[in-house]
């Protein structure tokens, strides 16, 4: 486990035993994480705890939080740990029976997060949900309603309810294999029984890898429609980036070794080096992105050296 003071930690407390503990990354976001703060205090009780985990970002921006947000203690960070490790560090010292995970470029604009904690506590075997996502567009474009399971051979899914701008049509909590990372509540057991998200994966896929053993341990996971968050989507790495690009073909690539077996595993990792890479890499090309191509075959150059972590750029 990572110890407190290698991260900068904003901690904003309610309660000496809060029912609810809020973690949020702040990654070189000040006005993402600034913008969630000022829509997140005013509509959490006095048993919610707010920690922020600051990612070593490059500017002071713990001085900048600390400064607009005076109740705020602030530990000077000291390197970027990524989403899995930097979301460990703050759920090992949140004290809340539930847990939500909340990505700084979201907003909240309602009494979401208490009724998540009320579905959690009239569901005993609810081990974790995510709420409805929304776009913040004036349409109120759904975002996630759910997912479908991985594929065993390809590792891809589909996201219920994408782009639909009709609600209505996802108002019925129902299980689902996977919640999403911008918003995700668990039990405090969950985290203690399943050790939380493992951190080799350091960004992407993570939560997939942390549903299939929290569903391993006997919990159910949930999409929980009676609550709504807005996601800004991708502000801190871009949807078409090479970092992203790196990340997700490298851990595809890990997922497939850990989660699958025999045959099927073997297939996956196949399947990700003879055919979904070299095609990414083709369609690069042709835009003339040489950087999506040297990220995706430094993505599968670190998987089979066994080097997981931050991606330090040649």
């Amino acid at each position: 486990m990572i110890r407190v003071n290698l991260t900068s930690i904003y901690i904003i407390t309610m309660s000496l035993n809060p029912d609810i503990s809020v973690v949020i990354l702040n990654y070189n976001g000040f006005e993402e994480t600034r913008q969630l703060l000022e829509s997140l205090l005013p509509r959490i009780g006095k048993n919610t705890e707010v920690i922020v985990v600051d990612n070593g970002s490059l500017n002071d921006e713990a001085s900048l939080i600390e400064g607009r947000f005076k109740e705020i203690k602030v530990v000077p960070a000291g390197k970027n740990l990524g989403f899995a490790a930097g979301n460990n560090l703050g759920m090992s010292i949140s004290k809340g029976r539930y847990i939500l995970l909340l990505n700084n470029d979201t907003l909240v604009r309602d009494d979401s997060i208490d009724r998540m904690a009320g579905f959690m506590e009239h569901h005993p075997i609810a081990g974790a949900l995510s709420p409805r996502l929304h776009y913040d567009d004036d349409a109120g474009t759904l975002q996630y309603a759910g997912y479908t399971p991985l594929s065993k051979i390809t590792l891809r899914n589909r996201t219920i309810g994408m782009g639909s701008k009709d609600a209505s049509l996802f108002i019925t909590p129902s299980l689902t294999p996977y919640t999403h990372g911008a918003a995700m509540m668990l039990k405090r057991e969950v985290f203690e029984k399943t050790g939380g998200m493992d951190e080799r994966f350091f960004l992407y896929y993570e939560e997939f890898d942390w549903c299939e053993r929290i569903r391993k341990a006997g919990y159910q996971i949930w999409f929980f429609p009676q609550a709504s968050i807005v996601h800004k989507e991708s502000r801190s790495t871009g949807r078409d980036s090479a970092l992203r690009k790196y990340y997700m073909t490298r851990n595809r690539l890990l997922f497939a070794s850990k989660l699958r077996t025999g045959p099927v595993r073997a297939a996956a990792i196949l399947y990700q080096l003879a055919a979904a890479a070299p095609v990414a890499m083709i369609r690069a090309a042709a835009e003339k992105r040489g950087d999506l191509v040297f990220a995706i075959f430094a993505g599968i150059s670190d998987f089979c050296r066994k080097r997981f972590g931050k991606w330090e750029r040649i």
